[in-house]
C-alpha cells in the first residue's frame, strides 16, 4: 500500500512539474512562431496582389530589405518605442493582469468575463477614435491615451484587489481597451500618412516592432515580478511618447484640422513598386 501511494504521489508530482514547465514556455514559443510567421506573410503578400498589373513585382526578400532600410529614417526610429509599447501592453493584459490580479485575487473563472470587457471597449473606442481624430486632430487623442494609460499603470502599482469588489477588475480592463484602441488607430494612421510611397515598409515595421514588444513582454514575464513588468511598461510609455512628440513637432503644421495640410502624394501601385526596386538597388 505504501509503495502504491508513494509511486502515485511521485507520478502526480512529475505530471505537475511537466505541466508547469510547458505552461511557462508555451506562450513564449507561440509568440516566436507568430513573429516569424508575421514576417513571412509581410514579405510575400504583395507579390500576389501585383502579379496582375506588374510583370516583375518585388520579391519577398526585396520587401524585407526595404523594411529594414526604412529603419534609416529618423521618424521611423522615433515611433518604434511607442509601437513596441502597444504590443507590450497587450501582452501584459493578456498574461500578467489576468494571472496576477484577476486569477489570484478573484477567480480563474472570471478571466473570460474581464477580457470580454476589454474587447468590447476596445472595439467601441476604435470606431469612435477615428471620428474624434478627424475633428480634433491626432495629438489630443494621443495625449488623452497617454494620461489615461499612465493613470492605469500607476493604479496597478498601488491597487490591492479583493474579490468582494469586482467592479475595478472590469473598469481597469475596459479603460485599458479604450487606450489600446486609441494607440492602434492613431499610430497606424501615423505610419500610413507620414511615409507616402513607402506604406509597405512603414506598416511592416509597425507589425514587426509591435510583435517584438509583445514577445519581449511574454519572455520576461516568467522571470520578473508583476511590479517590475509594470515599471517596464511605464518606461516604454514615457520613451515612446517622447519619440512620438518629436515626430509631431517635425510635422506640427501638417496634421491639425483647420491648418494648411500637406498635399499627400498619391502614388500608384506601379510607382510604389518602382520605388521599392530603386531603394533595394
Amino acid at each position: 500500500m505504501f509503495n502504491n501511494n508513494n509511486s502515485e504521489r511521485i507520478s502526480f508530482e512529475c505530471t505537475l512539474l511537466i505541466t508547469l514547465f510547458f505552461s511557462i514556455d508555451r506562450v513564449f514559443l507561440i509568440q516566436i512562431i507568430y513573429l516569424h510567421t508575421n514576417m513571412i506573410v509581410l514579405c510575400s503578400r504583395y507579390d500576389k496582389n501585383r502579379k496582375s498589373e506588374e510583370k516583375k513585382g518585388p520579391s519577398g526578400v526585396k520587401l524585407l530589405a526595404v523594411t529594414l532600410r526604412q529603419l534609416g529614417d529618423l521618424k521611423q526610429l522615433l515611433i518604434l518605442p511607442i509601437t513596441m509599447f502597444i504590443g507590450a501592453e497587450q501582452a501584459f493584459l493578456a498574461a500578467d493582469y489576468t494571472a496576477a490580479f484577476v486569477s489570484c485575487s478573484w477567480s480563474v473563472s472570471m478571466v473570460g468575463f474581464v477580457m470580454v470587457a476589454f474587447g468590447v471597449c476596445d472595439a467601441i473606442a476604435s470606431a469612435v477614435a477615428g471620428g474624434i481624430a478627424r475633428t480634433l486632430g491626432r495629438p489630443p487623442l494621443v495625449c488623452l491615451a497617454l494620461v489615461l494609460h499612465a493613470a492605469l499603470i500607476i493604479t496597478l502599482l498601488v491597487w490591492r484587489p479583493t474579490a468582494d469588489k469586482p467592479v475595478p477588475f472590469f473598469l481597469i480592463a475596459g479603460l485599458w481597451g479604450v487606450c489600446d484602441a486609441m494607440w492602434l488607430v492613431q499610430i497606424n494612421s501615423l505610419s500610413g500618412t507620414m511615409f507616402p510611397g513607402k506604406e509597405e515598409a512603414a506598416y511592416s515595421n509597425f507589425r514587426l516592432w509591435e510583435s517584438t514588444g509583445s514577445v519581449l513582454t511574454y519572455a520576461i514575464s516568467p522571470y520578473l515580478c508583476t511590479e517590475s513588468i509594470i515599471y517596464w511598461l511605464l518606461v516604454l510609455l514615457v520613451v515612446g511618447c517622447t519619440g512620438y512628440a518629436a515626430v509631431e513637432w517635425m510635422e506640427r503644421d501638417l496634421w491639425y484640422p483647420g491648418r494648411e495640410r500637406r498635399k499627400v502624394q498619391i502614388v500608384s501601385k506601379t510607382q510604389r513598386a518602382a520605388h521599392v526596386e530603386s531603394s533595394v538597388d
